[in-house]
């Protein structure tokens, strides 16, 4: 039962965000670079949650500041960072 709900719930955040793009307004919202670690805790914890870390945390990258370069070295990097982490869990059990 709480299973599903949490999924109900995770959708329901997912077609928000989709929808606020959707809207003028919203495409031209940019983060400042002290919400980093808000969005970094933020997008870690849903991901924990529902496993979409990678849909929100390039949600929140594309509304920062960063060049294109940046961005993708950004991504790229948490990316590898997560699967060493992911490789390193059988290890520990």
């Amino acid at each position: 039962m709480l299973k599903c709900g949490v999924g109900i719930v995770i959708g329901s955040i997912l077609i928000i965000f989709a929808f606020l793009e959707l809207q003028s307004w919203f495409q031209k919202i940019n983060f400042a670079k002290k919400y980093m670690p808000l969005g970094g805790l933020l997008s870690g914890f849903m991901g924990g949650i529902s496993g979409q870390q990678g849909a929100l945390r390039s949600m929140f990258l594309l509304k920062s500041d960063f060049d294109a370069p940046r961005y993708v070295a950004t991504g790229t990097f948490i990316a590898i960072l997560i699967d060493l982490a992911r490789l390193l869990t059988p290890v520990i059990r």
